[in-house]
Protein backbone atom coordinates (compact mmCIF):
# COMPACT_ATOMS: atom_id res chain seq x y z
CA UNK A 1 0.00 0.00 0.00
CA UNK A 2 3.03 2.49 0.80
CA UNK A 3 4.69 1.40 -2.94
CA UNK A 4 1.06 2.22 -4.24
CA UNK A 5 1.15 5.82 -2.15
CA UNK A 6 4.20 6.39 -3.44
CA UNK A 7 3.62 5.81 -7.05
CA UNK A 8 0.12 8.24 -6.82
CA UNK A 9 2.29 10.71 -5.12
CA UNK A 10 4.81 10.70 -7.97
CA UNK A 11 2.08 11.26 -10.43
CA UNK A 12 0.57 14.20 -8.45
CA UNK A 13 3.57 15.05 -7.66
CA UNK A 14 4.03 15.29 -11.45
CA UNK A 15 1.25 16.80 -12.47
CA UNK A 16 1.74 19.88 -10.41
CA UNK A 17 4.88 20.20 -11.22
CA UNK A 18 4.53 20.37 -15.03
CA UNK A 19 1.99 23.11 -14.39
CA UNK A 20 4.70 24.90 -13.06
CA UNK A 21 6.01 25.39 -16.79
CA UNK A 22 3.42 26.52 -18.16
CA UNK A 23 2.61 30.14 -18.70
CA UNK A 24 -0.89 30.31 -19.82
CA UNK A 25 -3.02 27.65 -18.18
CA UNK A 26 -5.69 28.57 -21.11
CA UNK A 27 -3.71 27.09 -23.90
CA UNK A 28 -4.91 24.02 -25.93
CA UNK A 29 -1.70 22.47 -25.91
CA UNK A 30 -1.46 22.09 -22.02
CA UNK A 31 -4.84 19.49 -21.87
CA UNK A 32 -2.66 16.64 -21.36
CA UNK A 33 -0.79 18.47 -18.55
CA UNK A 34 -3.99 19.39 -16.93
CA UNK A 35 -4.98 15.58 -17.21
CA UNK A 36 -1.86 14.12 -15.87
CA UNK A 37 -2.76 16.83 -12.93
CA UNK A 38 -6.02 15.66 -12.39
CA UNK A 39 -5.67 11.71 -12.62
CA UNK A 40 -2.29 12.30 -10.22
CA UNK A 41 -4.41 14.71 -7.82
CA UNK A 42 -6.97 11.76 -7.70
CA UNK A 43 -4.94 8.91 -7.44
CA UNK A 44 -2.92 10.80 -3.89
CA UNK A 45 -6.59 11.65 -2.52
CA UNK A 46 -8.20 7.65 -3.42
CA UNK A 47 -4.58 6.17 -2.06
CA UNK A 48 -4.21 8.15 1.13
CA UNK A 49 -7.80 7.73 1.65
CA UNK A 50 -7.63 3.58 0.89
CA UNK A 51 -4.57 3.29 2.54
CA UNK A 52 -5.77 5.01 6.30
CA UNK A 53 -9.35 2.73 5.46
CA UNK A 54 -6.91 -0.36 5.49
CA UNK A 55 -4.88 0.34 8.27
CA UNK A 56 -7.62 1.57 10.93
CA UNK A 57 -9.11 -1.18 13.04
CA UNK A 58 -12.79 -1.79 12.29
CA UNK A 59 -13.55 -0.61 16.12
CA UNK A 60 -12.00 3.31 15.01
CA UNK A 61 -12.44 2.96 10.70
CA UNK A 62 -15.27 5.80 11.05
CA UNK A 63 -13.10 8.27 13.21
CA UNK A 64 -9.83 7.54 11.60
CA UNK A 65 -11.51 8.51 8.49
CA UNK A 66 -13.05 11.48 9.89
CA UNK A 67 -10.22 12.69 10.91
CA UNK A 68 -8.65 12.15 7.70
CA UNK A 69 -11.00 13.96 6.15
CA UNK A 70 -10.81 16.72 8.73
CA UNK A 71 -7.06 17.36 8.40
CA UNK A 72 -7.46 17.15 4.85
CA UNK A 73 -9.40 19.92 4.88
CA UNK A 74 -7.18 21.82 7.16
CA UNK A 75 -4.25 20.94 4.69
CA UNK A 76 -6.37 22.52 2.22
CA UNK A 77 -7.31 25.46 3.61
CA UNK A 78 -3.27 26.25 4.77
CA UNK A 79 -2.60 24.79 0.73
CA UNK A 80 -4.53 27.29 -0.50
CA UNK A 81 -4.15 30.41 1.44
CA UNK A 82 -0.27 29.73 0.92
CA UNK A 83 -0.21 29.24 -2.40
CA UNK A 84 -2.29 32.61 -2.61
CA UNK A 85 0.50 34.34 -1.20
CA UNK A 86 3.08 32.84 -3.80
CA UNK A 87 0.79 33.62 -6.59
CA UNK A 88 0.82 37.25 -5.15
CA UNK A 89 4.77 37.15 -4.50
CA UNK A 90 6.41 35.25 -6.81
CA UNK A 91 4.57 34.11 -9.28
CA UNK A 92 0.94 32.44 -11.20
CA UNK A 93 2.42 28.66 -11.07
CA UNK A 94 3.89 29.53 -7.93
CA UNK A 95 1.01 27.67 -6.02
CA UNK A 96 1.49 24.53 -8.23
CA UNK A 97 5.30 24.02 -7.33
CA UNK A 98 4.38 24.55 -4.06
CA UNK A 99 1.97 21.96 -3.99
CA UNK A 100 3.90 19.71 -5.86
CA UNK A 101 7.30 20.16 -3.83
CA UNK A 102 4.78 18.92 -1.01
CA UNK A 103 3.27 15.94 -2.83
CA UNK A 104 7.17 14.87 -3.94
CA UNK A 105 7.84 15.07 -0.12
CA UNK A 106 5.67 12.63 0.31
CA UNK A 107 6.17 10.02 -2.10
CA UNK A 108 9.70 10.11 -0.28
CA UNK A 109 8.13 9.63 2.90
CA UNK A 110 5.99 6.92 1.48
CA UNK A 111 9.39 5.46 0.11
CA UNK A 112 11.32 5.69 3.52
CA UNK A 113 8.26 3.99 4.80
CA UNK A 114 8.99 0.97 2.71
CA UNK A 115 12.27 0.81 2.01
CA UNK A 116 13.95 2.25 5.01
CA UNK A 117 11.66 2.18 8.35
CA UNK A 118 11.65 -0.24 11.12
CA UNK A 119 10.35 -3.16 10.37
CA UNK A 120 7.62 -4.83 12.81
CA UNK A 121 5.34 -7.89 13.21
CA UNK A 122 1.81 -6.92 11.98
CA UNK A 123 -0.34 -6.68 15.41
CA UNK A 124 2.42 -6.36 17.72
CA UNK A 125 2.53 -2.78 20.14
CA UNK A 126 6.18 -2.44 20.76
CA UNK A 127 6.23 -0.92 24.51
CA UNK A 128 9.09 2.02 24.68
CA UNK A 129 12.30 0.93 26.50
CA UNK A 130 11.92 2.46 30.72
CA UNK A 131 15.01 2.16 32.96
CA UNK A 132 14.47 0.82 36.04
CA UNK A 133 15.10 2.40 38.98
CA UNK A 134 16.57 0.24 42.12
Amino acid sequence: RTTALAGCSLLGAAGYLSMGLVDDPADPAVLPLVVLLGIGQTACNMGAQALVGQEATDDIRGVVIGGFGFCGTLGIMCSTWIGGMLFDWWAPSAPFVFVGILTAAICGLALYVRHGAPVRAPGSVTAPETSRIP
